[in-house]
């Protein structure tokens, strides 16, 4: 069996959501997934944890951008079709003072 079927009936859904709580809520709105996904979060570390299966992706569509608060720890390669701005300097547009012509290496970023 590959599927779990979805309970529909209100009735027996407000039931089961009387009967338990917290973490066993959350993970019985979200469903229990056979391919090994998981969604979790430890309100005790305030740990939000997302698991995918091998080959597993993730998309996010916000045309009004997100909102990331504290350091991003990324293990892999990140790639942007637009350009990469970091302390206000842009990746594709900044100058660079002092070059010289020939094999001399440019300073940092103006």
């Amino acid at each position: 069996m590959n599927e779990v079927q979805p309970i529909r009936e209100k009735r027996q859904i407000n039931a089961i959501k009387k009967a338990i709580r917290g973490r066993d809520l959350l993970l019985f709105t979200l469903g229990i997934n056979p391919d090994g996904a998981s969604f979790s979060y430890n309100h005790a570390t305030h740990a939000l944890v997302v698991t995918l299966p091998a080959g597993g992706t993730a998309t996010v569509d916000a045309p009004g951008g997100t909102t990331w608060t504290g350091d991003i720890k990324l293990n892999g390669t990140l790639i942007a079709t637009t350009d990469v701005v970091g302390g206000g300097k842009s990746l594709k547009g900044h100058k660079h003072g002092g070059v010289q012509a020939g094999g001399a290496q440019t300073g940092t970023p103006v």
